[in-house]
């Protein structure tokens, strides 16, 4: 049988499905291994579904290995006799001197730098960003996997062995060109609604119902150009008199990149600002430097 030996997610199944046939029960296996049982549980049934075999039958309250788990097993540990695996079940262990954060890029500029910071001050923790799939099933999922440690989103995941926290809610401000023709230091409600106005538009169909997707795409605004990056917004601002909205924190990082200014408004922007939330699976807190960088990032503002 051949397998991505790199592959950290599949290593960790194997880990775990080498206690279950060892302890007999997931429950059990799960105690040892310091997880949730439906880690332990989820781990089996993708096991199964790649094998296409059962793996164990339940007897009373035993669970019983099939002829092929007793194989499999069986080159698990001829594997781990010529150290062949070993190696990347240490590595797996490794990983938890390494943090991985997924979110949107966007977020990714606010949360990344902060996070970054607090790192610093432990022993032995790097840091990895990885891009949120735009499926809500996947944030879900990579969790669970233990694919990543932290989710940062505009909406929680929302699961039993899961714990979420909301940070902050985000400020917005309106940026336009520094020389535009019609709008100096400040904006009206009346004037916010004449511009043409240069939108961000999220690629996730669960992002697009949001307060701030109807709001963006109102047929009484004038939508001059849409992109997935704020990046892109603020360059054809800069050269035409489009006007955006933006997290605010965004602008104060990209404004000395950019021919723009922020204008003063007194008006509601018509939708709810959004909270970000943070996620991650609740055994996380079991490991010893991510339980403290946890308490320190549950702070973030």
């Amino acid at each position: 049988m051949e397998h991505d030996k790199n592959n950290r997610t599949f290593l960790d199944r194997l880990h775990i499905f080498d206690v279950v046939m060892k302890r007999r029960s997931m429950t059990e296996a799960a105690i040892s291994l310091n997880m949730t049982p439906s880690r332990v549980s989820m781990a089996m049934k993708k096991l199964r579904e790649l094998y296409s075999d059962p793996l164990f039958i339940r007897k009373k309250n035993v669970l019983e290995p099939t002829e092929f788990a007793r194989i499999l097993h069986r080159e698990i540990q001829h594997n781990l006799q010529k150290s062949n695996i070993t190696n990347e079940l240490q590595i797996i262990d490794s990983d938890q001197n390494q943090l991985l954060i997924s979110c949107s890029p966007h977020i990714a500029t606010n949360v990344i730098p902060l996070a970054f910071q607090l790192i610093q001050e432990l022993p032995l923790i790097s840091m990895k960003h990885i891009d949120l799939p735009m499926s809500r099933k996947d944030h879900t999922k990579l969790l669970i996997d233990n694919a990543v440690d932290i989710i940062f989103d505009y909406t929680p995941v929302d699961h039993p062995d899961i714990f979420f926290r909301r940070l902050f809610k985000e400020e917005y401000c309106i940026v336009c060109y520094n020389n535009h023709p019609r709008l100096s230091h400040s904006i009206s409600l009346k004037e916010y609604t004449q511009e043409t106005h240069a939108v961000l538009e999220t690629p996730s169909s669960h992002e697009r119902k949001s307060d701030y997707s109807q709001h963006i795409h109102n047929e009484d605004k004038i939508i001059g150009f849409c992109s997935h990056y704020y990046l892109d917004l603020l360059a054809v601002v800069e050269v035409s008199d489009m006007i955006c909205t933006l997290p605010q924190n965004i602008y104060l990082k990209l404004r000395a990149s950019f021919n723009v200014k922020s204008l003063n408004y007194n008006f509601n922007l018509g939708f709810k600002k959004p909270s970000l939330y943070m996620s991650y699976l609740k055994e996380l807190k079991k490991s010893k430097y991510k339980s403290i960088l946890l308490k320190k990032m549950e702070k973030m503002r």
